[in-house]
């Protein structure tokens, strides 16, 4: 089965699941990701594994900010956390209320400007560094704290000990994991002593009980394929994040379908929330012309330029699928190869999210995103609250709502038509 067909089946399965109960939703899980990169990413919940995060630049704010003599509100907080731990009538959670309070303060800003408690800094860097130590499952967990396999990843641990999409957890060991979040099963397997696991799972009315070793799990954010179309030959990539790995893997998709003399190609990137600018750069440094601008930054009255400084080029035709859920790097690779390049857009207007983070992790483990500036496309137009819009708008198609398939794609029909011409 190809990668388009398990996404498909992913994404049916999901959605018998929560239809069963309709109080059934995901809980949102996010994820972290590391400081001394630069990171354009959207916040978006979604299932654990995947992510959330924003714009961060770690250059941008290096000893720049003036401290201020701050004793005079920290003395004030401290008055009022302290009358909270004595007075409240019942037990506080201290941690718990720090975070909270951080939360709080960081509320009070603009809508990016948010705190990562360290779990969720932890999960987000693995998440973006591309690989983790695991058995290679995706999952999600309801409002009724049930946990269903959504993704099983190729050359794993759980796909060779049989994990199948749709699968319910319902043991882990001898833990009962409807008294455990989606975080809590997933930091118990991740946990050093632990080598190997026994999943059960329920499969109809069965359950099955697993055994499955941990290894060092390589997450995939790219899916290759082609069309034929009037004896045209067209590639697609779809990149689902920009993470550290994306672009290795980019390349090598990219390598193969030029070496099976595609004539074109379709970046997808409708619902990709965003990953490493670093990424983003060097993917469209294998298009673009020496000396052609990627994208800018503005911060304060200063605008700097980014450019290509590679040698390497390409000038096959390129159309890129975009929607409402193609966000921050997602928007600096599609606006660029719109402006630049003068390739194709086509889908729906992106998100629109063009300000810029810095990371900054705190003593305890967690992190603080504070905006600093914006970031504008190549040739400085404003992206935040605006998107990207496309050369060609589309509506996907009510027929892949109920039916998902390439062939009920209109976004990637249209693609292919204009392609194969």
């Amino acid at each position: 089965m190809d990668s388009n067909k398990k996404t498909n089946t992913v994404k049916q399965k999901v959605k018998k699941i929560l239809k069963k109960d309709n109080k059934r939703k995901p809980k949102a899980k996010f994820l972290g990701f590391k400081l001394f990169e630069v990171i354009v990413l959207i916040s978006l919940a979604t299932i654990i594994g995947v992510f959330s995060g924003s714009f961060f630049t770690y250059l941008f704010m290096n000893n720049r900010v003036p401290k201020v003599n701050s004793s005079k509100y920290i003395d004030e907080f401290e008055e009022a956390f302290n009358n909270v731990i004595d007075k409240y009538y019942e037990k506080v959670d201290k941690s718990e209320l720090i975070d909270a309070a951080i939360n709080g303060m960081l509320s009070e800003l603009d809508d990016y400007t948010s705190y990562m408690t360290p779990e969720q800094t932890k999960s987000f860097n693995e998440r973006m560094e591309g690989e983790y130590k695991g058995i290679g499952i995706e999952f999600i967990t309801t409002a009724l704290n049930e946990h269903f396999v959504t993704g099983v990843f190729e050359d794993t641990p759980a796909q060779k000990a049989g994990i199948k999409v749709g699968d319910q957890i319902v043991k882990v060991d001898n833990l009962n994991v409807s008294q455990l979040t989606g975080d809590g099963i997933a930091n118990y397997i991740k946990g050093e002593n632990i080598k190997k696991v026994d999943v059960t799972v329920k499969r109809g009315d069965k359950e099955i009980t697993l055994t499955i070793d941990k290894t060092v799990v390589t997450l995939p954010s790219i899916i290759k394929k082609s069309f034929e179309s009037n004896g045209k030959k067209i590639g697609y990539i779809g990149v689902s994040l920009f993470a550290n790995n994306t672009y290795n893997q980019f390349k090598k998709a990219l390598n193969e379908l030029e070496n099976e003399k595609v004539s074109s190609l379709i970046i997808d990137l409708r619902d990709n929330s965003g990953g490493y600018l670093h990424v983003t750069e060097n993917m469209l440094e294998l298009f673009m012309k020496k000396g052609s601008p990627l994208y800018q930054t503005k911060e304060k009255n200063v605008t700097k330029t980014y450019y290509d400084e590679t040698t390497e080029k390409r000038d096959i035709p390129v159309a890129l699928l975009i929607n409402q859920g193609s966000a921050s790097a997602s928007e600096v690779l599609a606006s660029a190869f719109k402006e630049v390049y003068k390739a194709e857009i086509i889908g729906k207007t992106s998100f629109g999210k063009g300000t810029v983070q810095q990371p900054k992790e705190i003593s305890n483990g967690g992190m603080l995103k504070i905006t600093t500036s914006e970031w504008l496309t190549a040739l400085g137009n404003t992206i935040n609250k605006v998107g990207v819009k496309p050369t060609i708008e589309v509506e996907i198609g009510n027929d892949y709502l109920n039916n998902p398939s390439d062939e009920n794609d209109m976004q990637l029909q249209k693609a292919i038509e204009i392609l194969s011409k």
